[in-house]
């Protein structure tokens, strides 16, 4: 009798933390998309899904609400994988220096407002020895955080946000009310009372989603933590943060192009905020956008 009684908890505990999540890819034709540089087309599927980044290129991005427990991140991996070819003129405009050689793809733990989920994103085309593929279907694979884990998360405090990136260190945020390429100088950092003696420019990031209405639905896909934005840090090369270094990025205005809400406005604001975080000293700063009007420019 306790031999039957450990096979069960060991197939019980297999349910528990072993897991696997089916998901396919809708593939719709030609999506264009409109830039502060003028139109461009790409291959397009599921709008829910969808997402391109000038930095990133075309991603594919689902989330899920949790069971209660946290996945261990470690342990995810993509099987029963399917592909189909496409060939180089459907690829349109996309930057094919942007295509992996390889699945490329990360899962991260998210809590919003006490609600636990699970993000996944990953590049759906890739180049495999000179051919260029599309995913259709795939299953995620991943295994949960153990008991113990998960007892320390669930006795948590139902307001506490865990795993965001903001969780950690001192945040400051700016705004922009447009898109478009901006610059960050020392001296405009400087004038916040930055000191930015010995900082290596090179552990500066810059997170935000965009300004972007939030779906309709609550049940449509969205991030929900802020991402990381591709910078470029003209200088970096040393090592230190000199008078003529600065840092450039691309800022999405709010006003994006909403299909759900057939309109270029954020009804519901007229500012896009982005938050900054030197992650090696925690160099923070915090900025407001009449200050970045006298400090930093706008290259279009």
């Amino acid at each position: 009798m306790k031999s039957c009684y450990r096979i069960f908890f060991l197939f019980f505990s297999l349910i528990c933390f072993g897991q696997q999540k089916q998901f396919n890819i809708q593939w719709e034709g030609v999506k264009t998309l409109e830039t502060e540089y003028g139109k461009m087309e790409v291959p397009a599927f599921d709008a829910k899904h969808f997402n391109y980044d000038d930095a990133k290129g075309l991603r594919y991005f689902t989330q899920w609400d949790s069971n209660g427990g946290q996945i261990n991140e470690d342990s995810v991996s993509l099987i029963n994988v399917s592909y189909q070819t496409i060939s180089a003129s459907e690829l349109k405009n996309l930057k094919t220096k942007l295509i992996p050689e390889g699945l490329q793809y990360k899962l991260f733990n998210t809590n919003a407002r006490g609600e636990l989920g699970h993000y996944f994103e990953m590049s759906p085309i890739i180049k495999d020895r000179g051919t260029y593929k599309k995913v259709t279907s795939f299953s995620i694979e991943y295994n949960y955080t153990t008991s113990a884990n998960r007892g320390i998360t669930s006795a948590r405090d139902e307001n506490d946000i865990v795993n965001s990136v903001l969780s950690t260190g001192q945040w400051y945020r700016f705004y922009i009310d447009k898109s478009g390429v901006f610059q960050l100088t020392k001296s405009f950092l400087n004038s916040l009372g930055v000191n930015t003696n010995g900082v290596d420019p090179r552990t500066i990031k810059i997170y935000g989603n965009g300004g972007r209405m939030l779906p309709l639905r609550n049940s449509e896909n969205y991030p929900f933590d802020v991402v990381e934005n591709a910078v470029k840090f003209v200088g970096e090369e040393d090592g230190s943060f000199d008078s003529g270094d600065y840092i450039l990025f691309y800022g999405e205005g709010p006003t994006t192009y909403s299909q759900e809400s057939e309109t270029n406005l954020n009804l519901y604001s007229d500012k896009t905020f982005y938050y900054v975080n030197d992650l090696a000293r925690l160099f923070n700063f915090y900025c407001i956008y009449d200050l970045i009007k006298q400090s930093s420019t706008s290259i279009y």
